[in-house]
């Protein structure tokens, strides 16, 4: 919902430059239009980078290691925005924490191709000792 929200300003945004680029000499147009076009990129670039990976699917049948994990995500995005929320860990923290639970479940979703949707035993453990690491850091 909140990359929506942004994505309107940014797009309510560009629309009001537009219109002001419009009224300019040609010059001026064109240097505005690039300043515009950069801003954009980053603005974008910025949104992208700054969620972590979401919400997990924590009911697949006949994949309850697959389940465990997920679980396990979910749980520290929900501790992350609480921390940020009450103060106790700032922005910079958790972004890079849930850099990390992208990484993780990047890696979850590359282990789970190779073994036909599964996690075997031994990736789970690799996983949990990965989010372990990751939960310390949330705690500090």
């Amino acid at each position: 919902m909140q990359l929506y929200l942004n994505l309107i300003l940014i797009e309510y945004n560009f629309l009001i430059l537009y219109y002001i680029c419009n009224h300019i000499n040609t010059k001026t147009y064109y240097n505005m239009k690039k300043l515009i076009l950069a801003a954009l990129s980053i603005a974008l670039c910025s949104i992208t980078f700054a969620q972590g990976p979401g919400p997990q699917k924590t009911n697949i049948k006949k994949h309850p290691r697959v389940n465990q994990v997920n679980k396990r995500i979910d749980n520290q995005e929900k501790r992350i925005k609480t921390e940020v929320k009450e103060g106790d860990m700032n922005k910079t923290e958790a972004k890079q924490t849930r850099k990390n639970l992208s990484t993780i479940n990047q890696e979850k979703k590359d282990m789970r191709k190779m073994d036909k949707g599964h996690l075997t035993k031994k990736d789970q453990k690799a996983l949990n000792q990965q989010l372990n690491q990751n939960s310390k850091e949330i705690g500090k």
